[in-house]
């Protein structure tokens, strides 16, 4: 079928060129003639074309010459044709003999531009690139087509568009950078290359992102005047950053130095004791108070002393009256002293009275005006077997001196104020006119009765094995730090060892009872170690026993008193033999990680002591170095929580947290004023209530992710503080958190918070912007109380 198709086309195409070579049928007329016809197309058109054409009309003897110059036209037709430049190209005539081209076959409508016959491209000049600014859109660099208005590369590639779109040039984002003395900081920003603007985290503008250059200040220091041995300081303010002085003008000091130096009298000539003290010939420094020999070397007491020798109511040396009211006792054989009318600065009490031993002191015997401002010594004969209630209300009162120990001993006191050496402000007791720093019980002494050494200054007490008790407050706010009990010791009273300086205490297996607050505030006490015969622990026996990290409960005891063991902020381990129900975490018990029946968890590791617990490590105690603390990488392989108070109020002054460490504990740093630098690392999950409160040189704080809560007033009255990044893993800030922090400059409150606690910003006097993220729902009372500079908040 397509070869029967080919060869009728062929033919007919055969039959239509014979048709046209034929002038006188193809046009109308004849061809060589002169005459005219219609015109046609002669020959083959070539590619797609209709060949030659020889327009009709009058060709004169030559053939058609339409413009009068004897040229015959020779017409090859072009038709419309789709272009890479102009969608189409106009169809045409072009005269191959002239070359000439025409819109009409006849060559009558010439086209005067043969450009408009180019279907290339006409790019014109290069375009240079016009940037784009902020609000304005610009154009990258470009050809334009003049005829199509289309847009090219430098390649001549086309481009779909020119338009660089208007819009700020964030870059990358500028972290927070914490302001020196010397120089400016800034808070973490986006900034803008094109308009030279600043933008939050959430590219939010923001009008100022300087934080200031300044010093930080502390609150004035008060001058500490010179000292004979020690070296004075002037007032001055310390910048905790750049660590140097000024005066209260913000002029700097080159140096605080007072210098040491001793301020001399005249020389003293020596006054012999008579009756009233009496002293060596010495010089006297009225600076520190000091007296010096010849040779200006230190003197410990140039003190002769000196008593009245009272015999009936007279010094048998002077005659002067002792200024005693004596006043027989019941049975008449035998005197107390019921008031004082002399106006000695020191009294010795004589032993007898118109031959009559004088055995007791009345209630507020020694009360009066005079004894109040200027008694300061008082001798105690071994006659006196009783001191009444308050008999003595001496505010300067300084010394007690005694002859007999045992005699002491056995003299019953009816309260505190009966007592001289309560009243002493020394607590000094002088036995036969030498200072007692070493206390021996006398063997003769099976009791040690209320009050008899309470405030006494020594250093050490023993107490052999005949003694069976020891009474109320008997050494209650003394200094000793050493004790030796014996064996024979069943009770101890209420109050005996409060206040005291002990280190540690062991009970014999005899003492069946320890009253109410025996050892109540022995800050310094770290062991105690309890008798198995032991049946009750009074009401607050150990409490406020700061020192006290684990102590076991025997097998007997049947009672353990109130808050027995109440702010023991270190005590972390009860091993309770007993059949007692003591619980960790319960009222009196909060510190406390475990209760047990078995060996010790406590484990020493060098400077530190840690809790071996069941389900968690935990750091209790650190004996080191208070102002150098390097945190272990671990405790025997494993993580550990650092637990509350460990390095409470130390003059550490950089903390790295390792990521061992797991959390945080109440107060782990409470008040470490030196505190100047802290890492937190990702392995944290909590930071403890005021685990940092009070941390007034701390400057900044670098929280890691992972850190999911941080508790009340963690961060409270840092007063330094100026920047801390709350990670996004925090789901939890606790109330009062940045309470006070006066130097905090901007903070953001990541999603995942859920509410912002009462008094959180509370007195945060330099915090200007706030950013608090999507999750939280409510704010808390009095939040931004006191924030005078706040201007930029957003919620």
């Amino acid at each position: 079928m397509k070869r029967l198709l080919t060869s009728i086309i062929l033919t007919l195409c055969l039959a239509l060129s014979l048709f046209a070579c034929d002038g006188g049928n193809s046009g109308g007329g004849n061809s060589g003639g002169g005459s005219t016809g219609d015109g046609g197309y002669v020959g083959d058109g070539g590619d797609g074309g209709k060949g030659d054409y020889y327009p009709g009309g009058d060709m004169g003897d030559d053939g058609f010459d339409p413009e009068g110059d004897g040229h015959h036209h020779s017409m090859v037709y072009h038709p419309s044709n789709y272009a890479g430049c102009a969608d189409v190209s106009p169809e045409y005539w072009h005269c191959s003999s002239c070359g000439k081209d025409y819109f009409d076959p006849d060559g009558y409508d010439e086209i005067p531009d043969p450009s408009i016959l180019d279907v290339d491209h006409i790019y014109g000049e290069w375009i240079s690139e016009v940037p784009a600014d902020c609000t304005n859109e610009g154009t990258v660099a470009h050809y334009c087509c003049q005829r199509c208005g289309k847009y090219f590369d430098s390649s001549k590639n086309e481009l779909d568009s020119t338009v660089i779109e208007a819009g700020h040039d964030y870059g990358e984002w500028i972290e927070e950078k914490a302001a020196t003395c010397e120089s400016d900081g800034n808070v973490g920003h986006y900034h803008c290359e094109r308009c030279g603007y600043n933008f939050d985290s959430d590219k939010r503008f923001i009008s100022n992102v300087i934080i200031p250059a300044s010093h930080s200040l502390c609150s004035w220091i008060a001058e500490i005047d010179k000292k004979c041995d020690r070296d004075g300081t002037l007032g001055h303010y310390h910048c905790s950053a750049c660590g140097k002085d000024f005066d209260r003008k913000n002029n700097e000091l080159a140096s605080l130095v007072i210098p040491a130096s001793h301020t001399f009298g005249e020389w003293l000539p020596e006054v012999p004791a008579v009756c009233t003290d009496g002293s060596i010939a010495h010089y006297h420094c009225s600076a520190c108070n000091k007296d010096f020999d010849e040779e200006k070397l230190l003197i410990e007491s140039t003190l002769i002393r000196g008593w009245h020798d009272y015999v009936d109511g007279a010094c048998s040396k002077c005659g002067a009256p002792d200024g005693n009211v004596y006043t027989l006792a019941e049975g008449g054989n035998a005197y107390i002293i019921s008031d004082y009318t002399g106006n000695d600065t020191r009294l010795k009490i004589p032993a007898k009275y118109k031959g009559l031993p004088v055995v007791g002191i009345c209630e507020d015997a020694f009360d009066g005006s005079w004894c109040f401002s200027n008694l300061r010594s008082i001798f105690i004969p071994d006659s006196i077997t009783y001191i009444e209630e308050s008999a003595f209300y001496c505010q300067n009162l300084d010394e007690v001196h005694i002859d007999d120990l045992a005699a002491w001993c056995k003299i019953s006191f009816a309260n505190e104020c009966s007592t001289p050496s309560y009243i002493a402000s020394s607590g000094n007791i002088y036995l036969n006119g030498e200072l007692l720093t070493e206390l021996v019980i006398p063997t003769e002494i099976t009791e040690i009765k209320d009050y008899t050494f309470i405030n006494t200054a020594f250093d050490s007490l023993t107490v052999h094995d005949g003694v069976t008790a020891i009474g109320v407050a008997s050494f209650r706010e003394c200094t000793f730090t050493r004790a030796t009990l014996g064996e024979g010791l069943e009770s101890i009273g209420e109050r005996a060892f409060s206040q005291c300086s002990l280190s540690e205490i062991t009970l014999g297996n005899n003492v069946t009872s320890i009253g109410n607050s025996a050892f109540y505030n022995c800050y310094k006490l770290s062991k105690v170690t309890l008798g198995n015969n032991l049946t009750s622990i009074g009401d607050e026996a150990f409490r406020s026993c700061y020192s006290l990290l684990s102590i076991e409960i025997p097998e007997k005891v049947e009672s353990v008193g109130k808050s027995a063991f109440d702010d023991c902020d270190y005590l972390v381990e009860i091993i309770n033999k007993s059949s007692i129900q003591i619980t960790a975490g319960d009222t009196g018990y909060e510190q406390v990680i475990e209760v047990h029946s078995g060996e010790s968890k406590l484990v020493t590791v060098g400077t530190y002591v840690f809790f071996d617990g069941e389900s968690e490590n935990y750091l209790v105690y650190y004996t080191g170095d208070p102002s150098s603390i390097t945190l272990p990488d671990g405790f025997e392989g494993e993580d550990y929580a650092i637990h509350n108070y460990v390095f409470r109020k130390r003059s550490v002054q950089s903390v790295d947290i390792p990521d061992c460490v797991t959390a945080i504990g109440t107060g782990a740093f409470y008040e470490c004023i030196h505190l100047k630098s802290l890492t937190i690392s990702s392995s944290v999950k909590t930071v403890g209530n005021s685990a940092f409160y009070g941390c007034s040189w701390l400057k900044s704080v670098a929280l890691s992710e992972g850190l999911e809560a941080i508790g009340n007033a963690a961060f409270g009255e840092c007063t330094s503080l100026q920047s801390i990044v709350i990670p996004d893993s925090v789901t939890s800030i606790g109330r009062s958190a940045f309470y006070r922090c006066s130097e905090l400059y901007s903070i953001v409150i990541p999603d995942g918070v859920e509410s912002i606690g009462d008094t959180m910003f509370y007195k945060c006097e330099s915090l200007r912007s706030v950013v608090i993220g999507e999750g939280p729902t409510s704010i808390g009372k009095d939040t931004f109380w006191y924030c005078e500079n706040l201007d930029y908040v957003v919620i």
